[in-house]
């Protein structure tokens, strides 16, 4: 056909050259992209259809138009190359301003090529509608859409706002719920329709677990605790949610594995009624053999040294042949290793493991392959990013040293120690180990990295306890105070850059109350003068309301500690006091009418020792916590008083999210050897309350004589014996927020050491953890006395925080 043509052509030049010259150029024949590669652009049209009238193309806006250009490589006046010219296509339709994107090449003549992008642009959106809801309304559906009329369609965008919709109402228990969008109504008209089809709320009746190899290896009540999705009830909705359900899928999974089954694997199945109202869901569990572990081998790379031997390295595993082959304790083993290595030197040593299976028996052999790496020794120690802490601030909490042999271990319990002063942000806290200095390839420097935080707090709240009554608080606290830096001008104190950094604490705190009201202001230094010494100043305000009279109290306490390595703590302790007894009653003891109305001033100095291992100071699960003291009295009394303490907290066992039950051994003991001709009442020992549950607060103390009459007083004065002995299970019941805790309680507080009118009271309550509103758990305790005495009052419920010591 084209020979045809081009003889055609030829005759008509022949017969006719003058007409001939009038004619346009013979358009060249169809030739592709790939053919017309690496000739030069001559021209590069952007260009959309004309609505109105087919064939016809209009220029794109100038907005548009720079939108476009800027997505292109094909750039006018380069040669033309065929991938290019399809990357910008893709790239072009990939926007959303785009509905469809065409490219045309055309040859000219001179040999370049002509590049034509024909660009079918979106509709615009002209309104944004909701049919079909009845349960959840127009403004709340819309305010997740996001989809705006005036913008270009984005069927992207539209269809996850649909998706959205659903979770909303997934949310709300409508698990059968589903949306569309109106085809016609956008393509005809641009009005995004979205048609909720609501279906009937679903709600959880029953959770099962069924195994298809067997009967359960575990009791559906201990599946059930490990899973987030719950049954409906008075409190609870019972929603279907298919992203929760897919997490506790994985739980199951991990469940098994950590106990050995690895080869579990389960899924679920949820089963509705036929009005759709009711579901039941079903884990489906295929559990497999469970995994003994048969042997462990230990190998090492070649080059590697071989620092553990094999029994070394099977000493430090948690698990060991014969025990159930569970993923957690494989994870814990392999940490081990690491950590040993680590605190050798080795820091990017590697520890692989291979699993052996016996193809007949659940047996596996495990094969340990250790790369240690060469042996590194910590270089210089950078801090970055205290630009207002003092360095010596944070280097005092680092285990690491220049020229010691570089321990991951120790770099870990330094991260950790830095963030447990508070004083930065700890998202931005982080130790990183540098690489060798090429110079000194044995050395690794040690970067810490620290973000400031604001370190001061202004604090309103309130409590109320039984031994008490209602207490408010107003506290400023500064946790990163430096006494040594005041400002330098009025800007640096504004903008808090002021009597900060040095790492002490400073406290300005009121607290009013109905019984109590108490006001200090206090200064600690954890590191007197860079050393191992603390120290701590403290002014005090007290007025306490008793039933027999009122006291008020003000002085100073200082303090000089000392640390003694990790375990053990001593104090120098004083007071300087002067306490004023006024409102007692008529028939009060005469052991309280011989104080009334004079100051009294109390001046006190002794040593106390602490040790303590206790993992958790507000909330311990095993350890110990040891504490004795002796404080000589002088000024307007003489007398000596000592003081102990001894708890320790047994973990009894541990559920698989980690909660311990507690077994918790306390008890104490009070001696002023003087007697109670020597030691006022107000410093006299007393029990009762939240220090001993189901008697009234300090009503566990002898009685005297009344003032008026000369009879037996029923009023405590304190006696100068005290010994307390207690035990409490803590167990908990709901995650890490809820604990139920049941005691014994018993002791006596008499005026000389012995045991006589000995008190046993029994008891349970609850402990409230809500880290929010106090580090220590609220507790809410009942008691009830089996042994006590006629004077005794008691007390049924009592509630504190619960401080451990």
């Amino acid at each position: 056909m084209r020979s045809a043509l081009a003889l055609a052509a030829g005759l008509a030049l022949t017969l006719c050259p003058t007409a001939a010259a009038q004619q346009p150029a013979p358009i060249p024949p169809e030739l592709t992209e790939d053919e017309l590669e690496g000739r030069p652009v001559r021209e590069l049209i952007l260009r959309s259809p004309d609505p109105d009238r087919p064939g016809s193309y209009l220029s794109l806006s100038q907005l548009r138009d720079q939108e476009s250009r800027n997505n292109i490589r094909t750039l006018r006046g380069r040669p033309l190359r065929a991938d290019v010219l399809r990357d910008d296509v893709q790239r072009l339709n990939r926007l959303s301003a785009f509905r469809r994107v065409e490219s045309l090449v055309q040859p000219l003549e001179g040999g370049g090529v002509r590049v034509i992008i024909t660009l079918v642009p979106q509709p615009l959106i002209q309104g944004v509608e909701v049919v079909g809801n009845r349960s959840i309304n127009d403004d709340q559906l819309l305010a997740v859409i996001g989809v705006l009329e005036g913008t270009a369609v984005d069927r992207f965008q539209i269809d996850r706002s649909a998706r959205r919709v659903e979770d909303i109402y997934r949310e709300q228990g409508f698990y059968l719920a589903s949306v569309t969008i109106d085809e016609d109504a956008l393509e005809q008209q641009g009005i995004v329709i979205y048609r909720v089809r609501e279906g009937t709320r679903v709600k959880i009746t029953d959770i099962r677990f069924e195994s298809i190899d067997g009967a359960l290896a575990f009791r559906e009540s201990r599946l059930r605790r490990e899973i987030e999705t719950k049954e409906g009830g008075l409190f609870r909705k019972g929603e279907i949610d298919e992203t929760v359900l897919d997490r506790d899928i994985s739980t199951i999974i991990d469940f098994y594995r950590d106990r050995g089954f690895l080869d579990a694997r389960a899924d679920y199945e949820i089963r509705t009624s036929p009005d759709g109202s009711e579901a039941i869901l079903g884990f489906v569990v295929e559990q497999g053999p469970a995994y003994t572990l048969r042997d462990v081998r230990i190998e090492y790379t070649e080059g590697s040294l071989e620092v553990l031997s094999e029994p070394q390295a099977a000493a430090l595993l948690t698990i060991k042949p014969g025990d159930r082959y569970g993923v957690r304790d494989l994870v814990d083993s392999l940490r081990a290793i690491s950590d040993a290595l680590g605190q050798m030197g080795y820091t990017s040593a590697r520890v692989a493991r291979a699993d052996l299976r016996d193809p007949d028996r659940p047996l596996v052999d495990m094969v340990l392959t250790i790369e240690t790496g060469p042996r590194y020794r910590t270089g210089e120690v950078i801090i970055q990013g205290d630009s207002i802490t003092r360095k010596n601030v944070i280097l005092r909490q680092t285990e690491i040293r220049p020229g010691r042999p570089l321990s991951t271990v120790d770099v870990e319990r330094t991260e950790v120690a830095i963030q447990r002063l508070r004083l930065f942000n700890p998202r931005g806290t982080r130790l990183t180990l540098q690489p060798p200095d090429p110079a000194e390839p044995e050395y690794r420097d040690v970067l810490i990295e620290v973000e400031e935080t604001n370190t001061g707090s202004f604090d309103l709240g309130g409590a109320v306890t039984s031994d008490a009554g209602i207490i408010g608080r107003i506290a400023l606290t500064q946790r990163n105070f430096d006494i040594a830096n005041p400002p330098d001008s009025g800007g640096e104190f504004f903008f808090g850059r002021a009597f900060r950094g040095a790492g002490q604490t400073f406290s300005i705190e009121a607290l009013p109350g109905d019984e109590i009201e108490r006001y200090t202001i206090s200064l600690s230094e954890p590191f007197l003068f860079e050393t191992d010494y603390s120290g701590s100043a403290q002014a005090f305000y007290r007025d306490r309301d008793f039933d027999e009279f009122d006291e008020r109290r003000f002085g100073g306490r200082f303090s000089l500690g000392r640390r003694f390595g990790s375990l053990w703590s001593g104090s120098l302790n004083s007071r300087i006091e002067s306490v004023e007894i006024s409102n007692i009653l008529p028939d009060s003891p005469v052991d309280i009418f011989e104080l009334e109305g004079e100051d009294n001033a109390i001046i006190g100095v002794g040593p106390r020792f602490v040790r303590n291992t206790l993992d958790n100071q507000f909330l311990p699960t095993r350890g110990s916590r040891t504490e004795f003291g002796v404080e000589q009295v002088f000024g307007d009394f003489d007398f000596t008083r000592f003081e102990a303490q001894h708890s320790v907290f047994i973990p009894l066992a541990r559920d698989d999210l980690d909660r311990a039950t507690v077994l918790e051994l306390s008890t104490s003991v009070g001696y002023i050897p003087q007697g109670e001709d020597e030691a006022p009442v107000f410093e006299r020992f007393y029990l009762g309350g939240n220090s001993f549950r189901g008697f009234e607060f300090r009503t566990i103390s002898p009685r005297s004589v009344r003032a008026d009459n000369g009879e037996p007083s029923d009023d405590p004065v304190g006696g100068t014996w005290q010994f307390f002995a207690g035990l409490q299970l803590r167990q908990p019941i709901f995650q890490n927020i809820v604990s139920a805790v049941a005691f014994i309680d018993t002791g006596t507080v008499t005026n000389d050491p012995g045991f006589e009118d000995y008190r046993v009271s029994v008891g349970a309550g609850l402990r409230i953890s809500i880290p929010q509103l106090s580090p220590a758990p609220l507790a809410f305790d009942f008691g009830f006395p089996l042994l006590d005495e006629e004077t005794d009052e008691s007390q049924l419920f009592s509630f504190s925080i619960d401080l451990p010591f």
